[in-house]
């Protein structure tokens, strides 16, 4: 099963975007995590295929997190969501 892990800090927006996956997408498997920190956790026992990371977490940098799953688990995609302007961060994902 492929699975998928949100990472986002705001619980009503987390929440979407379970709800979002569990409709359109049933038969992948999705969990969550509130924090990054808890995302790295979650990420050894899950293996997902995919992490959507949101970068502006208020316990760590996205990017550095993004970095650090990068290194870890290189099968893993990383999807980055933000509501900055893509310039603002352009330079740092490169």
């Amino acid at each position: 099963m492929f699975d998928i892990l949100p990472i986002e800090d705001n619980a009503g927006f987390r929440s979407a975007i379970e709800e979002i996956l569990r409709t359109h997408l049933p038969m992948i498997g999705n969990s969550s995590a509130g924090d990054p920190n808890e995302a790295l956790r979650k990420l050894e026992q899950l293996r997902p295929g995919l992490v959507s990371m949101d970068i502006q977490s208020p316990e760590e940098n996205g990017l550095v997190v993004t970095r650090k799953i990068q290194l870890l688990y290189e099968d893993i995609v990383v999807d980055i969501l933000t509501s900055c302007s893509v310039s603002e961060y352009h330079q740092k994902i490169a």
